[in-house]
């Protein structure tokens, strides 16, 4: 399965927009929140199913509440990571996804893109549409693939630019 992952889009559509013509081939977009009124517009323009949670800039509804359950193939932890203190540690987190019986936990709010494994859960933060912090200089979003074999899951996450541009390539396997 793969995945189209933005986050903190913050009323960009053009950016969204240019995220989704250039992933024709996912299977779903995440969208990680502060936003949500993005989440709704994007699922106009595409033809796969988003599913969105509501972040700090958001009220929750039950179609954007503050966290929810994945499935792709493996349980992925969606939230926007502000109530857990994302911007400080990355334990709560983890915490919360293992709680939930998930192996990804993808999340925003902080605007900086990073993947890495903490406890045994795969944590993804796609960076920002509108406003990126950290590293990259440039606006981010994330492509997650997701392969099941035997047990097994093959993870392999690319964050991305708008203009096309594959910043940084992670793979790993996680036990399901």
């Amino acid at each position: 399965m793969k995945l189209c992952i933005v986050s903190d889009t913050h009323l960009l559509q053009h950016e969204l927009h240019a995220a989704a013509l250039l992933s024709p081939d996912v299977d779903l977009f995440l969208h990680a929140g502060d936003e949500t009124v993005d989440a709704i517009w994007l699922a106009k323009q595409v033809d796969v199913p988003v599913q969105g949670v509501a972040g700090n800039c958001d009220v929750p509804t039950s179609t954007y509440p503050i966290e929810r359950v994945v499935d792709a193939g493996v349980r992925i932890y969606l939230t926007h990571g502000h109530r857990l203190g994302v911007n400080s540690s990355l334990d709560a987190l983890a915490a919360r996804a293992r709680e939930i019986g998930a192996t990804i936990a993808v999340y925003g709010h902080t605007h900086i893109a990073m993947v890495k494994e903490v406890d045994g859960v795969l944590l993804i933060n796609p960076g920002s549409l509108s406003a990126s912090r950290g590293g990259f200089k440039v606006c981010t979003y994330a492509v997650l693939t997701v392969d099941v074999q035997a047990g097994k899951v093959v993870c392999k996450v690319d964050h991305q630019t708008t203009d096309g541009r594959t910043l940084s390539s992670f793979v790993t396997s996680i036990t399901k």
